[in-house]
C-alpha cells in the first residue's frame, strides 16, 4: 500500500538527460525508439521529497509489466497509472502527474 501525499496536480518538465531531473515532475527518455524508458521524478512524503523512477513504456519490464503511451515526448499520456509501491501512485496525463 502506498500512503498518499495529496499533492496538487504537478506540470512535468521535459529535460535532455538525467542531470536536469531534480524536481518532482521533471523527466527524460532514455533508451531506443524500440525500448523506451521515461525516468521520471515523484514527489514522496519525506524530507528528501522526491525520488526517481523509471518506468518501461511499450515493452515488458523483468517483472512483465509495461506502460503504453499517447507517442506525446513533452506531454505524454502513459496508460495505466504508475505505481511505485511505498513511494508513489497517480496518473500521467497530458504531461500533468496527478496522485491517484
Amino acid at each position: 500500500m502506498t500512503a498518499r501525499i495529496g499533492h496538487k496536480p504537478i506540470t512535468m518538465h521535459f529535460h535532455e538527460g538525467l542531470d536536469g531531473l531534480k524536481e518532482p515532475g521533471d523527466f527524460c527518455w532514455r533508451g531506443t525508439s524500440a525500448k523506451r524508458v521515461l525516468c521520471l521524478m515523484v514527489p514522496i512524503s519525506s524530507p528528501a521529497g522526491k525520488v526517481m523512477t523509471r518506468w518501461t513504456i511499450d515493452h515488458k519490464n523483468l517483472c512483465g509489466a509495461s506502460w503504453s503511451w499517447n507517442g506525446d515526448e513533452r506531454k505524454p499520456t502513459l496508460r495505466p497509472s504508475l505505481h511505485a509501491v511505498g513511494v508513489w501512485h497517480g496518473y500521467v496525463r497530458d504531461g500533468v502527474l496527478i496522485e491517484a
